[in-house]
């Protein structure tokens, strides 16, 4: 990677907000705190909601500590789903066992034919694909919906990448034909978390097709007028749709032998994500991102890494003044969201000088109006130490990801 030394910021102007990091994370409600600790260097807690919500919203919640969630354990009695998609098969293992309603829920939708000509009409790059609402031209099914059922979230299954749960409003018990896949393990944020966030019930996962998964998560996306207010940018361009949901036999697939390959190739990439060094994490992340948006990394000499996906027109930050900007920040391992501005009714400004050492840096190199993803080493972040408490953990030595959008600046007082 090309080693870069910024020159230092000297300029200063206004620019107006935009809503771009939509096309890269859930849209998030957040509720503002006085020091938010994914940014200061001296950090306190933030609380948020959490969800994935019907007609398209969700809100990241607080990580886990932990580097992965564990194995899904094999349903002891599992119903086999198969949706054939226009990008290929995916097949579901349900488990009736640990989420009897939410599994009799969606066979319901299943033989009656609901989810034929359903589209994929969410993906979040590296996060989920959601589906359910609406039929092939973005018609909304909602007048098909079926009442409304409990939640199962405490059902202890996690979602790990490759599970398959239920999207709801933004109360719980309110799922009705939504859901989505998960094509990374984002557990800390989506699980039932007792007196702090509700949570998403997991009812089953892939056994095959996970690549298929992974080819739809990377899409091409826009907004579309009926999702997020036509605000969000998370419909896929080109349709994707679901051609028919059916249930099936373990004897109607090609081959019993061939399910269990598939049951051990998911368990051992479970496995190699749990042994990836950070080494790993950190080169699989930047090939992925490259992959998805045909830009390269470039690597600074004080060791973070950025790809900027717009260049700003507008002035840089004045040394010791404050910016304002949208963020959302991520644990490199199962980049797992630990805190976002992005739906915030109003956005503070941040004294640069009390911002963690990478952050500031990545900031005070960009220009008003530009968009960035910065990748954090730990000795610019949090350190040794970490956050080990409140609603916002992060582990020690973790590499933080920033998504960035710079609006404005503010001369020193």
């Amino acid at each position: 990677m090309t080693s870069t030394t910024f020159r230092s910021p000297t300029r200063r102007a206004r620019h107006q907000s935009a809503a771009w990091l939509a096309a890269l994370l859930p849209s998030a409600a957040f509720r503002t705190c006085a020091l938010c600790a994914v940014l200061l260097a001296v950090a306190t807690g933030c609380e948020k909601t959490d969800g994935v919500s019907q007609g398209g919203s969700d809100n990241p919640t607080s990580a886990s500590a932990d580097d992965m969630a564990p194995v899904a354990p094999e349903a002891a009695n599992p119903v086999i789903v198969t949706l054939e998609t226009t990008k290929g098969d995916i097949v579901l293992e349900l488990d009736p066992d640990l989420a009897p309603l939410t599994v009799e829920n969606f066979l319901t939708y299943v033989k009656d034919g609901y989810y034929d000509g359903v589209v994929f009409h969410r993906v979040v790059p590296g996060e989920l694909i959601q589906s359910g609402k609406y039929g092939t031209g973005m018609e909304s099914r909602k007048d098909r919906w079926r009442e409304p059922i409990p939640s199962e979230a405490n059902n202890g299954l996690a979602n790990m990448r490759g599970t398959i749960a239920m999207a709801r409003k933004d109360m719980p018990n309110t799922a009705t034909a939504e859901f989505f896949i998960n094509v990374s393990d984002n557990a800390g944020r989506l699980d039932n978390n007792p007196g702090k966030t509700a949570g998403y019930t997991v009812f089953g996962r892939v056994i095959k097709g996970l690549t298929i998964v992974d080819e739809i998560a990377k899409a091409d996306i826009s907004t579309h007028p009926q999702v997020g207010a036509g605000q969000v940018k998370c419909v896929p361009k080109s349709e994707i749709a679901i051609r028919n949901a059916s249930m099936k036999n373990l004897n109607d697939l090609e081959s019993v032998g061939e399910l269990a390959a598939a049951k051990r190739e998911l368990l051992d990439f479970q496995k190699r994500q749990r042994n990836k060094t950070e080494t790993d994490w950190i080169d699989d992340f930047v090939k992925q991102t490259e992959e998805m948006y045909g830009l390269k990394f470039e690597e600074t000499d004080d060791g973070w890494l950025y790809m900027d996906l717009a260049k700003g027109i507008g002035p840089e930050p004045i040394q010791g003044g404050g910016v304002q900007f949208a963020y959302t920040g991520k644990l490199l391992k199962g980049l797992t969201v630990f805190e976002t501005n992005v739906n915030a009714p109003f956005l503070n400004y941040y004294e640069l000088d009390r911002l963690i050492p990478g952050l500031r840096m990545a900031l005070e190199s960009m220009q008003v109006g530009g968009k960035r993803i910065a990748i954090i080493p730990p000795k610019l972040a949090f350190g040794e130490d970490g956050i080990p408490r409140g609603t916002n953990p992060i582990p020690p030595n973790a590499t933080l990801v920033y998504d960035l959008e710079l609006l404005d600046i503010k001369a020193p007082e």
